[in-house]
């Protein structure tokens, strides 16, 4: 099992990286607002991924707001995913942010699923 735990705090915001079984687990947690905390969570992600570890759950449970540069952000993590041979999943998404998924059709996009154990068992019998 490999650990990557980085923790970064800026403006409420915090994630952390932990990669088993070549997945990459993202929990995120506080408020997604603006493009310097989604690109530091880009940047680490992307130094994170490869041919071999190209899965992400996006653990989402924690977070209290979200706006267009979150839902930006989703996106350019699943368009990488992909790019790279895997793909990306949404868990524990709070009512409200479902609400904002349904609004926007992200929900058509992302496979979202109640658990990070239903995400794992989907990445690795997929692809």
């Amino acid at each position: 099992m490999v650990n990557v735990n980085n923790q970064i705090e800026m403006d409420k915001f915090s994630f952390t990286i932990t990669v088993e079984n070549s997945i990459i687990l993202l929990k995120l947690s506080g408020r997604i607002l603006d493009n310097e905390q989604t690109n530091r969570l880009i940047s680490e992600v992307e130094n994170t991924l490869s041919d071999k570890i190209n899965k992400i759950v996006l653990d989402i449970e924690n977070i209290e707001y979200i706006n267009s540069n979150g839902l930006n952000c989703f996106i350019q993590l699943l368009t990488k995913a992909r790019n790279m041979g895997g793909d990306a999943v949404i868990v524990n998404v709070p009512e409200k942010i479902k609400k904002l998924l349904l609004i926007s059709k992200l929900n058509t996009v992302f496979t979202i699923k109640d658990s990070v154990g239903q995400a794992n068992e989907i990445l690795t019998n997929s692809l």
